[in-house]
């Protein structure tokens, strides 16, 4: 081999050789910077934390429906504003305000009448149905049974939706949490003690909430549109729930 040719050979190498090794350092970079790799990620461990709060309801939501029905759209509809203006009255007069009353929905329908002739059937309209939601707040919930009562008295008749919530339900969710956790902390230093290490900072957190609030049967607020009776009714305890899964660091 002449000097020319084992000199190219020769920086033939050494550029693969510098070229490999490049390309090592550039791969053992990478590696490095990686997730993957976890060289750099902390030791920890992951607990859960949760706690249910119970509370007696201070506020009601009931929902009165009037229907009325008429020849024309008019008469229907004349019935309607009279008759629940009797329930607004009635209401107001039992210490309601306007800002304690909201109409959820007002619905006109057509009734019809079927008709067979020669085997061809028709429908025409033999007048109108009108339907009135209101819906309302009342906090006095020792007089509730009775309220409902004089509100079917006074016009309405369907009620609907009758469900209890406690006022302060915002402050309630952050007791919850807080205590939630607090538990959580409480679990993962028995963990780390059991380990022998100690916790450390939090690296992750996630939360789950609910709130129960129990509603009456349809069934009984059906029996009192039906008797215009009073029927006793229970709040019971509206449930206030926090479960919280966090992450914490180990040393």
């Amino acid at each position: 081999m002449d000097k020319s040719k084992k000199l190219i050979y020769n920086l033939g190498a050494v550029f693969i050789v510098f070229l490999t090794l490049f390309v090592i350092s550039l791969t053992m970079n990478e590696f490095a910077k990686s997730d993957y790799a976890g060289l750099d990620q902390p030791r920890s461990i992951r607990v859960s934390g949760e706690e249910t709060l119970h509370e007696v309801p201070d506020e009601a939501e009931i929902v009165f429906s009037v229907v009325t029905q008429g020849e024309d759209y008019g008469e229907a509809t004349n019935r309607n504003s009279q008759q629940m203006s009797e329930v607004r009255d009635y209401l107001k007069e039992n210490g309601l305000g306007d800002e304690d009353m909201k109409t959820l929905n007002f619905s006109v329908s057509p009734r019809y009448r079927e008709t067979t002739e020669n085997r061809d059937r028709e429908r025409e309209i033999i007048g109108y149905e009108v339907e009135n939601n209101l819906k309302i707040k009342f906090k006095n919930l020792d007089e509730i049974d009775s309220l409902i009562a004089g509100a079917i008295d006074a016009g309405a008749n369907k009620v609907a939706g009758l469900s209890f919530s406690v006022s302060n339900e915002e402050e309630l969710k952050i007791d919850a949490r807080k205590k939630a956790i607090e538990n959580a902390r409480e679990e993962a230093e028995l963990i780390a003690d059991s380990l022998g290490v100690s916790v450390g900072r939090v690296l992750d957190y996630s939360e789950s909430a609910g709130f129960y609030a129990p509603r009456v049967s349809m069934d009984l607020m059906e029996e009192a549109a039906d008797d215009s009776q009073q029927v006793p009714i229970e709040p019971g305890e509206n449930e206030i729930r926090s479960s919280v899964e966090v992450t914490f660091e180990i040393n």
